[in-house]
């Protein structure tokens, strides 16, 4: 996601992750998370601190964000966001739907619309 820019993410988003049949009859990953996710860019958030447990940063040039909540509030420490940022990633931070409320503005409903 570009700075100053947010989405929300109609498909599954991020753990736990689910099965499925492949066009070749193999097997892959999908994810099986919440729907309506709100994504932003990692530049603009604030407030959070990376949660360091077994497999949450996981990726080898920054965090994959395949293993569920890797972010925390810095106030309380719940566990609110997934941030990606590998090489072969997006970089984006996914807000748990069920772990945040928004105030203000109500996001928009595409990609790449402008904050402010």
């Amino acid at each position: 996601m570009a700075p100053g820019t947010f989405a929300v993410d109609p498909e599954p988003a991020g753990a736990p992750w689910v099965e499925s049949p492949d066009e070749d009859g193999g097997r892959v990953l999908l994810p099986g998370g919440p729907r309506n996710s709100i994504v932003l860019s990692p530049a603009d958030v604030r407030g959070l601190r990376p949660i360091h447990g077994k497999g949450r940063r996981n990726g080898c040039c920054g965090p994959d964000g395949h293993d569920g909540p890797n972010l925390a509030c810095a106030d309380c420490g719940a566990e609110i966001a997934t941030e990606s940022g590998d090489c072969w990633t997006f970089q984006q931070v996914v807000l748990v739907p069920t772990a945040v409320e928004p105030t203000g503005a109500q996001p928009a409903r595409s990609l790449g619309r402008r904050l402010g």
